[in-house]
């Protein structure tokens, strides 16, 4: 099965959350906002996530780089149009989670343009 990733960008932690195609979210994590760790997360996944919505921002172009250079599929999602597409809900803290869930919205929002690979 094909999977997907959206990457919250922050300045020390992104969150990372991986779902399945049909919209599932199967993994949320925080890694460090560097493209070695970005990277050695997705390779020591055991699933196989096909593209990866990257959100735009200072950091962005650093850790896509480091991304594309071991060959994943990387997609940047710009921040305005992003943050106005993610449902409300989906900007809030989970009482289950210890963070924004703003990386589940990413995914949602990029599924039909990953599945289509329209960006």
């Amino acid at each position: 099965m094909e999977h997907y990733a959206g990457i919250d960008v922050s300045l020390i932690e992104s969150s990372v959350c991986v779902v399945d195609a049909a919209g599932k979210v199967v993994r949320e994590v925080k890694v460090a906002s560097e493209p070695e760790a970005v990277v050695r997360y997705f390779n020591g996944l055991e699933l196989s996530v096909c593209r990866i919505g990257l959100e735009a921002g200072p950091l962005s172009q650093w850790l896509r780089a480091g991304l594309v250079a071991v060959g994943r599929e990387v997609v940047l999602l710009e921040t305005r149009h992003a943050s106005a597409t993610v449902p409300p809900c989906a900007n809030t803290i989970s009482a289950s989670r210890s963070f924004p869930m703003i990386s589940s919205g990413l995914c949602f929002l990029a599924i039909p343009f990953l599945l289509r690979g329209q960006f």
